[in-house]
């Protein structure tokens, strides 16, 4: 399912471990059926293979993914097949170069960039004049919005042939709350199609039928475990940003005194306490706390501000 060889991102294209299956390099298709039945191939078979590099070349982990469809088209191979690209960038700008090596095995490339801006369209259609692209800015709504990168914005487009241009629609546009469009592009997408994925390719394995729902399975599993592979995954600076994260907030902390707990407001914790519940590991309930509340108020209050102090929780 996963192949040694991988391609070198950019150099500020970043991903987390638990994405780091994104991607695979094979050079040998899978056979070619006679009766050429619709399929789905996980691997980048593209027109001209993907040029890989070696695998201790690597700096980031996240790799672009992506998958082949059979092509129904006026071009002359009725049975090409069309080889889809998705990934995640930053900097479109300084990255065009790239995106421009990655086009040329591709008929569709789908990219989401933390920022791009309406000013950016033109730079983004002009990367490759054989392919048509549709963008969609994080100021199309709002062209007043704070130029700071701000979490939760990200824009995203979309490559594709020009040779695909008659077979490829538009759908509208869903951003704003409009129920009736969603529950149509809804119904678009869940509608009965003509033709169905009956074969599925991971890797060299085929899968058919009621296989392919567990060969999907398998195959977001995968995608979902996170790979400490030292040729895949850059562990030193895996080991730099656990550090970082754990600074900050033990600076934080430091800088904020605790103020210690009374018993007034441990017993007022302890009355509200819901009555009726089952009990924990140690067969307590919340009523033994309630009737013996004379005298565990002083204990659990020395207990808590021992945790306030020690950051910790003490061995009793």
């Amino acid at each position: 399912m996963r192949n040694t060889q991988q391609t070198n991102p950019p150099p500020n294209w970043y991903g987390m471990p638990g994405h780091t299956t994104h991607a695979t390099y094979q050079p040998t298709p899978p056979p070619v059926y006679q009766h050429m039945r619709p399929q789905v191939v996980i691997n980048p078979y593209g027109r001209q293979p993907y040029q890989a590099m070696p695998a201790t070349n690597l700096q980031h982990p996240s790799i672009p993914s992506f998958i082949q469809r059979s092509r129904q088209s006026g071009l002359d191979n009725q049975n090409a097949n069309i080889t889809i690209g998705t990934l995640n960038i930053q900097n479109i700008k300084g990255n065009s170069i790239y995106l421009q090596t990655i086009l040329k095995s591709l008929d569709i490339l789908c990219i989401q960039e933390h920022w791009i801006l309406s000013l950016e369209k033109n730079i983004i259609k002009n990367i490759n004049n054989d392919f048509i692209s549709y963008v969609k800015s994080v100021d199309d709504e709002d062209p007043i919005i704070d130029h700071k990168a701000i979490r939760g914005y990200g824009g995203t487009a979309i490559f594709w042939n020009k040779d695909l241009e008659k077979s490829i629609n538009i759908m509208p546009d869903a951003f704003k709350k409009d129920s009736k469009t969603f529950h149509k592009l809804v119904k678009q997408q869940r509608s009965k199609h003509d033709t169905n994925t009956d074969i599925l390719y991971i890797g060299n394995k085929a899968f058919e039928g009621e296989k392919i729902l567990s060969a999907w399975q398998t195959h977001f599993e995968t995608l979902g475990t996170p790979n400490f592979d030292e040729n895949i995954f850059d562990l030193e600076r895996l080991e730099l940003s656990k550090l970082q994260n754990n600074i900050i907030p033990e600076l934080d902390i430091q800088n904020k005194e605790i103020t210690k707990a009374t018993p007034t407001e441990i017993e007022s914790a302890i009355r509200k306490l819901n009555t009726g519940k089952a009990s924990d590991e140690n067969g307590i309930v919340s009523e033994h706390y309630i009737h013996a509340i004379d005298v565990i108020t002083d204990e659990i209050t020395d207990i808590i501000n021992q945790i306030f102090e020690k950051l910790d929780v003490p061995q009793i």
